[in-house]
């Protein structure tokens, strides 16, 4: 058996299609291989989905993420088809993705909407200082000065659009 980085997803890449005018994302076609099902003598790079056929929109937009948070959050087959894409389909999406719950439909959903762990913990409802990570990444802050984060209100609307 072949281990990647991290044992719950198989690695993945994605390709982003740009209009070369604005610089706006068009579309992206998500890539991966199977490297914790497959024989490591013959691994293959298949190409997973594109993000509007996927997930059924017609352009690309933060708005249309925005809608797919909501999408995971209330439809169990689009949390489910969310859960296999985002780990690259390995074991561990399959077994997520069969015993969808409520509450990992709201994490994911959590997950699209939020920047930061801050937002994704704030998100959730949950006390971010209880979480071990955001401690460390206070800790790390402490050392090595602010973090430069980016607010959804500093995104020029030409992009949010």
């Amino acid at each position: 058996r072949v281990h990647g980085t991290y044992d719950r997803s198989n690695p993945s890449f994605r390709i982003y299609e740009i209009d070369s005018e604005t610089h706006h994302i068009i579309n992206y076609e998500q890539y991966r291989i199977n490297v914790l099902d497959s024989d490591p003598s013959n691994l293959i790079i298949e190409r997973a989905y594109d993000f509007l056929s996927e997930y059924g929109f017609s352009t690309w937009s933060l708005k249309n993420y925005e809608d797919l948070a909501e999408r995971v959050l209330k439809d169990r087959a689009t949390l489910r088809k969310f859960m296999i894409n985002m780990y690259a389909d390995s074991p561990y999406a399959r077994n997520q993705s069969a015993n969808a719950t409520h509450r990992l439909a709201m994490e994911t959903s959590c997950y699209l909407k939020s920047a930061d762990y801050e937002d994704f913990y704030k998100c959730n409802g949950n006390d971010i200082f209880q979480n071990a990570y955001f401690l460390y990444l206070t800790v790390l802050e402490e050392i090595a000065g602010e973090w430069h984060r980016k607010s959804a209100g500093s995104i020029p609307d030409s992009i949010t659009e």
